[in-house]
């Protein structure tokens, strides 16, 4: 009894989180310069860098156990940092697409920027758990490829 609530409760919190990011998690953007200018830097070659499965295997075979797993701690907290930005940029498309005129809205664009979003919040609890679990997977290809669309149809990100 007291397990099904607990999941009860948990999955109402999550519910609720997942609605406040829809519908306030949006920044106020009312031009495309204004999106450009507050958008921060993401370089998707680094960052497709810090998760290449080579480089990793190659890091792995030269560290002990111990330093691998502080290795993986800290390019966690870089990964965070990427997906902070990301999650950043893309509340301001949400915004940026809640602000134009109905014909002008992007649809796809909105769907895909708030998908991006929601992405960011559940890779970023992953990561904060692979800080302290190092072994923990985090599957963040399907992030960058959605985002790499919202750049694609957003020429203010590029």
């Amino acid at each position: 009894m007291t397990i099904a609530t607990s999941l009860l409760i948990v999955t109402a919190i999550c519910v609720a989180l997942f609605y406040w990011t829809a519908r306030h998690g949006a920044r106020n953007v009312t031009s495309d310069s204004q999106l450009e200018s507050n958008s921060k830097p993401i370089d998707l070659e680094i960052f497709s860098n810090v998760l290449d499965m080579d480089q990793i295997s190659y890091v792995r075979s030269r560290l002990s156990a111990k330093e691998f797993a502080w290795y993986e701690r800290e390019r966690s907290r870089v990964i965070l940092e990427y997906v902070k930005r990301i999650s950043h940029n893309a509340a301001l498309v949400i915004g940026y697409a809640h602000h134009l005129p109905r014909e002008h809205q992007n649809d796809d664009l909105l769907a895909l920027a708030l998908k991006v979003r929601f992405q960011c919040l559940w890779i970023m609890f992953l990561l904060n758990l692979k800080i302290i679990f190092p072994s923990t997977s985090v599957p963040i290809a399907d992030l960058l490829t959605s985002y790499s669309l919202v750049r694609k149809q957003s020429p203010a990100l590029r």
